[in-house]
């Protein structure tokens, strides 16, 4: 069953990446690799995780994020800048409209991911008792036409 989870989370990158007409060798997908809560031994990895989860930059500015939690996808998209807080980048993420996947402290359409390096992103949620999530680079999106 699991199997079939990443199968179709694969299939809808294929999908996603390929529905932007304009795509250029910069876009990128980062991966949910981690998440964790508040309780201790609370942190899951891959096909152990609640949900599997992949957010698409393309380099127009705009997103596009999906989710696949039993068995079904989730999609949302807005547009992104990158902005910096106390010396710390960001990534902040406006939703077109309103989202279960917004992930997000910051209340209305507006979701933050902290840069950790440039293969790795955090999300902000922890910050207000949502659970900590950790996303990886997987592959630009160029590189799967």
């Amino acid at each position: 069953m699991k199997n079939y989870i990443w199968i179709a989370l694969i299939i809808g990158l294929f999908i996603s990446c390929d529905s932007n007409e304009e795509l250029e060798n910069d876009t990128i997908i980062y991966g949910l690799v981690k998440m964790s809560g508040r309780t201790i031994d609370s942190e899951t990895t891959g096909a152990e995780m609640e949900w599997q989860e992949n957010i698409c930059f393309y380099s127009d500015g705009t997103f596009k994020k999906l989710r696949i939690i039993d068995d079904e996808i989730i999609e949302a998209s807005g547009t992104y800048i990158n902005i910096v807080i106390d010396n710390e980048e960001f990534y902040e993420l406006t939703y077109n409209s309103d989202n279960t996947l917004i992930a997000s402290c910051l209340g209305g359409l507006k979701e933050q991911l902290k840069v950790i390096n440039s293969f790795s992103l955090k999300g902000t949620w922890s910050y207000c008792d949502g659970p900590s999530l950790e996303y990886n680079q997987m592959i630009t999106c160029s590189t799967l036409n």
